[in-house]
């Protein structure tokens, strides 16, 4: 008697959730990471684009002994977010004031060296277990468009190091 292939079960069962669901901080000026509060994070508002991509890096370690076939070692891995939103803020009687969070990575990205770095934390605003922080170098910038547009900005938020696993901040 043959036996039946294994199949999964129907996809369609199972329920789907959207990918952008995502809440990114960055630390108050002259605040040390390992010092950090819960009030000393500001949100960056404004996104419309949080895309973490982690980015493995291997190298070919195969030799003469496997038969022409290749083989692969890690060698080390990173972690970037692509970013894009609209520039948003709050209007009053003298003007529009950029929203902070969002002002002070934009700002990061138009220094250089350690100007460039800003602390981040950023976590999954669903059910999935993703939630990390770190020292990111800010490379965002405002975009160019005509005045029938909305400011927008876009960029990459590029960790230095592993970024660290952390619960998710609950609301205080």
């Amino acid at each position: 008697m043959a036996n039946d292939v294994l199949l999964p079960p129907p996809g369609g069962d199972l329920d789907t959730i959207p990918a952008g669901l995502w809440a990114c901080q960055v630390l108050k000026p002259g605040i040390k990471l390992s010092a950090a509060t819960e009030t000393d994070w500001l949100f960056v508002q404004g996104l419309k684009k949080f895309d973490v991509q982690f980015d493995p890096q291997s190298e070919d370690d195969s030799d003469i002994t496997m038969g022409g076939w290749a083989s692969e070692a890690g060698t080390s891995n990173g972690c970037k977010i692509a970013v894009e939103g609209l520039y948003k803020g709050a209007s009053d009687t003298t003007g529009f004031i950029p929203d902070p969070g969002l002002t002070q990575i934009i700002a990061a990205g138009r220094n250089t060296g350690v100007g460039m770095v800003e602390a981040i934390r950023c976590w999954r605003t669903d059910d999935i277990p993703e939630a990390y922080q770190g020292h990111v170098l800010c490379k965002v910038k405002t975009d160019g468009g005509d005045p029938k547009e909305l400011q927008k900005f876009s960029g990459e938020l590029i960790f230095r190091g592993k970024p660290t696993d952390i619960t998710k901040p609950e609301d205080i």
